[in-house]
């Protein structure tokens, strides 16, 4: 991609699901959906606004056809904005994260209330 080095290092995985973001110390949540994910970060789209290097709390929702769960698996993340994707006004903006902590125990509340749009669609 022309402007932003590649600084993957592990596989990634191509993993659309829905998921929220928030930042410590605001109170606002956004939804975004997932692109793809690997150890080490996600690249996501969400029409609500992000800056580098901010610090961020997401949680993905892994239905229950992806997981075989009886209800959707709620998998936490701590992580940092590394890369900012502008595109045109009123469009979805991709977000990729350096992840710097998964959670997989599941102690998880979704809020019910966000202040973006939900989920952006994504274009076939």
């Amino acid at each position: 991609m022309a402007g932003h080095p590649d600084r993957r290092k592990l596989s990634r995985l191509l993993l659309e699901v829905p998921m929220q973001i928030a930042v410590p110390d605001r109170s606002e949540i956004l939804f975004g959906q997932t692109s793809n994910v690997s150890a080490q970060g996600i690249f996501f789209r969400t029409t609500g606004r992000l800056n580098l290097d901010q610090e961020v709390e997401c949680i993905l929702v892994l239905p229950e056809n992806l997981t075989l769960a009886t209800q959707p698996t709620l998998v936490g993340c701590k992580g940092k904005v590394v890369r900012v994707s502008e595109s045109q006004p009123g469009d979805a903006v991709g977000i990729a994260i350096e992840v710097n902590s998964y959670d997989f125990s599941g102690r998880f509340t979704l809020p019910t209330t966000a202040t973006n749009d939900p989920a952006p669609e994504t274009k076939e």
